[in-house]
Order: C-alpha cells, then structure tokens, then sequence
C-alpha cells in the first residue's frame, strides 16, 4: 500500500547498504521500495544491483541524467511514475529509516484529512532534531522556506500528479520549497507529526548543499517567494471584500 521511493545519485556503498536495510525493516508490511538511479558510475551500479537483487520487493530503476534540468526532480518524478501504491514515501540514499516510520505517517495519512504529512527528522553528527510546525497553514511559507523536511514526506500521490508532480526546471530550482507552496495554492492540506522517522546525514555530497552554492539556487528561491507572496495577498485581498 506504500511506495517507498529512493532517488540515488554516487551514493556511498556504505550508506546505500544503511538505507536499504532501514526501509527493510520497517515495522510496516505491504510496502515496495523503488530506487531510481540516476546515472551513478557503472562500478558503483553493480555494486547497488547486486546489493538489492534479492531483495523482492524492491525494484532498481536506472534514469539518465538530463543536462539542465533538476535531476532530483527527475528522477522523483520517474519513481512516482512507475510506483504501484497511490502512496508515496520519499527517502534519501543517504539516510536511515526508523523502524516505525512506515506505520506512523501511514496511518496519520489515512485517519486525518492530509494530503502531505512529514515529520521530524534527526542528525547523525550531533543528535539534534528539527521542530517543524505540525500544520503548515498558508501564512508559513510567507516567513520560511524550512518548514517540513523533504525526505520525510509522504504524500497521496493522485494529488500531486493532478498539480503536475516536481518542476524539473531550471536547474538549480528549490524543488521541495516549490513543490510545497504550489501544493497549498491548490489547497492541499500539509501536517507533520512530532515523532522523529530518519536519520539525516550531514556530508559535503548533499546534494542541498551543493545546490546552495550555486548563486541560482537564490535567485530562483526569491523568485518562487516572490511569487507565493503575491498570491497570498490577492488572497487575503479577497477575504475581506
């Protein structure tokens, strides 16, 4: 009943072996996971196949990499599209599942009127935890662009296609932060819940980092702030007319 896709890009070995077997372990039982390599080196492919081959309920998809375009959006979108469960769990190669995370957001998804439903997530490097707010009404997005944290995510994935599923251009574009505002102009319903469902690895190959440090990254995400404000206030606008 879940989908649990994994975009992967030169993973570490290591790391990909950590996540896989999180996901794998999950308290929850009728869930496939799809990992969506997105052009990693050949030697570091065979490595990940032969890993995950007897796996069953696993599937490893390859997706080409596509110049100048997000390859992260890519490569979700390409997962979603072959996913067979209408619900969605996003996750990072990188990273590590708790064992009851599965469970928790799924039945938080089913028993409330959410669309999308994060939740928090934890540090490997020094234990800290994010406090994101557990409703994310449509004046959030105004004051931060960090309100829900994007390998936690699951969604239902009926609404996301309907609202054109992740932009893969331009390049550098702040994928989630968009993904997020243009959800709540549709009037999709995003929660967290307080309980902490994976590890986040902090390394120099994150690919958040990495986008960051390219001067577009910026301007784009002023650009899609800029935007959210102005439709926010014609919508304010009109509540009081």
């Amino acid at each position: 009943m879940i989908s649990v896709v994994i975009p992967n890009y030169n993973t570490k070995y290591e790391f990909f072996v950590e996540c896989i077997d999180s996901v794998v372990k999950q308290t929850f039982e009728n869930f496939e996971i799809i990992v969506v390599d997105n052009g990693s080196e050949d030697a570091l492919f065979q490595k990940y196949n032969e890993y995950t081959k007897n796996i069953v309920n696993l599937k490893l998809l390859k997706c080409d990499r596509i110049k100048n375009k997000k390859n992260l959006s890519v490569a979700l979108n390409y997962g979603i599209n072959n996913s067979s469960y209408n619900i969605i769990a996003r996750m990072d190669a990188d990273d590590i599942m708790l064992p009851d995370r599965l469970v928790k957001q799924y039945n938080y998804l089913i028993n409330n009127n959410v669309d999308i439903v994060g939740g928090q997530l934890e540090y490997m490097n020094d234990n800290n935890k994010t406090n994101h707010p557990l409703i994310i009404t449509k004046e959030i997005p105004i004051n931060s662009i960090w309100f829900i944290n994007h390998p936690t995510v699951m969604f239902k994935k009926d609404k996301i296609v309907k609202i054109g599923l992740y932009q893969e251009e331009p390049e550098f574009i702040a994928e989630d932060y968009e993904l997020w505002t243009r959800s709540l102009k549709n009037d999709l319903i995003i929660h967290n819940i307080n309980d902490v469902v994976i590890k986040y690895r902090v390394h120099e190959n994150n690919l958040t980092f990495k986008d960051k440090k390219n001067p577009y990254y910026e301007i784009l995400l002023n650009y899609i702030r800029k935007g959210y404000y102005q439709y926010y206030m014609e919508t304010k606008k009109w509540e009081f007319l």
